[in-house]
């Protein structure tokens, strides 16, 4: 009898043990079985060709989930305004996608689902891991791990640097230089065939301080400007490295390397001027062939290159800037399993493919190449990838527009001396602090 009750109690075990394995197993398909609506924001616009590109993810997406629906809102740039207080009340959207500074604020704020489960399932079309298919810096040094969760997921990958004009570099028997002095003599030779060096939007401050930024970087480090700019202990902008870097921004200037009448030029105008064939070279972010496509002649040929190592510079003349765009689920999101499934989809090779093909967009998935000649070769010899503004733009925003940004604008516009940019540097990022110490 006990031999029986024993044997009954074993099968009844095993029947329940295998029932929750089922549920367990079952679970997400079961979930996913339903027809349901996912809601996505993008920050795109649905004509660029990124847009156009999202358009066809939804298409494929929807064909290979018949019971997944992809509400795609166009939020634009100002997406991180628009949904905060959906954030905040509890309602938000299902999946959003934004740069990586704005993410990064939502994990902090703990407004954002954690991904550590989406990230140990197997790849949509690979048979490995979903956190194996990315390229291993941009995941591990892009602050997408948040105390040991994941919480995004990187689509794509922003790069700054030099973008030329290759068929003029041919015509002058030019070389992509690899020194400040190989520059300077790219810039001699062009300026001497009639032709402006460098385009600049004068009137974008978000474009001017990139010179002051990386001349500071490859002159002191990527690591001292940062710790400059969040005003850390035994640092100060007074530093010998940061006046040369303000007399190097001067000399651009001074030397007339930057297009002719530069200072009043708006958004997107040196741009248009570059990709017209109007100059040879533009410091940008990887946007820009996107962003001029529609002005570029038939069979232009550009390519990229970092900016070149400055000469006894202490800083690492490899490290490039690098921040990715990725997807995020709200904590609160209403279908949070299905938008996990439309990742999973979106960041698969085909649509990385894709991607870089029809958007020229960079992929953080490993094995894709590059649509921009010379990133590839950046990217694989870079010892240390630093975020948006060697890290100032996530760090210390507000120290960026309020403090360095208007007076690099009157350095770069040749109103103010090195000397006198420094001065006035240190006076405000000093009273900027005081301020902030006395709000804590």
């Amino acid at each position: 009898m006990r031999g029986k009750k024993i044997r009954k109690w074993f099968i009844v075990s095993i029947v329940s043990i295998v029932g929750l394995l089922l549920v367990s197993f079952l679970g997400v398909s079961g979930v996913l079985a339903k027809k349901t609506t996912v809601e996505y924001w993008s920050f795109r616009t649905e004509m660029e060709p990124q847009g156009q590109h999202l358009l066809w993810v939804k298409k494929g997406f929807e064909a290979t989930h018949p019971n997944i629906k992809l509400n795609l809102v166009w939020a634009g740039q100002n997406l991180l305004q628009r949904v905060r207080p959906r954030l905040v009340v509890g309602n938000p959207p299902d999946v959003i996608v934004y740069n990586q500074p704005g993410i990064d604020r939502l994990i902090e704020e703990g407004l954002l689902y954690p991904l550590d489960e989406l990230m140990n399932q197997k790849a949509f079309d690979q048979d490995i891991l979903f956190k194996d298919t990315f390229v291993p810096l941009i995941l591990e040094s892009s602050r997408l791990v948040s105390k040991g969760r994941y919480y995004c997921a990187p689509r794509d990958v922003t790069v700054s640097g030099f973008f030329y004009n290759k068929k003029m570099f041919e015509d002058f028997g030019l070389k992509v230089p690899e020194t400040w002095s190989e520059f300077k003599n790219v810039c001699e030779v062009l300026k001497s065939n009639g032709i402006a060096p460098l385009s600049q939007d004068g009137t974008v401050s978000f474009y001017n301080d990139w010179y002051f930024l990386w001349f500071a970087s490859r002159l002191a480090g990527a690591e001292k400007v940062l710790a400059t700019g969040l005003n850390k202990p035994g640092t100060s902008w007074k530093d010998p490295e940061f006046l040369q870097a303000a007399k190097m921004v001067r000399e651009l200037r001074d030397k007339g390397y930057f297009v002719k009448g530069f200072e009043g030029s708006a958004y997107p105008g040196s741009q248009m001027d570059w990709a017209r064939g109007v100059t040879a070279m533009i410091f940008c972010g990887s946007w820009l062939p996107n962003e001029v496509s529609n002005v570029m002649p038939e069979g232009f040929q550009f390519g990229i290159f970092r900016f070149p190592a400055i000469e006894g510079g202490k800083g690492d003349p490899t490290t490039i800037e690098l921040w990715p765009f990725p997807y995020a689920i709200p904590k609160d999101a209403k279908h949070i399993p299905e938008a996990m499934e439309f990742i999973r989809y979106a960041l698969s090779k085909k649509v990385a493919l894709e991607q870089v093909k029809s958007a020229r967009i960079p992929s953080a998935i490993k094995g894709v190449p590059s649509p921009i000649d010379g990133m590839s070769e950046m990217l694989a010899s870079a010892n240390k990838f630093v975020s948006n503004k060697q890290g100032l733009a996530y760090a210390a925003p507000e120290w960026l527009s309020n403090v360095l940004e208007p007076l690099d604008d009157l350095l770069i516009w040749g109103k103010i001396t090195p000397q006198e940019f420094i001065k006035r540097l240190d006076e405000k990022h000093r009273a900027y602090y005081e301020i902030e110490k006395k709000k804590k």
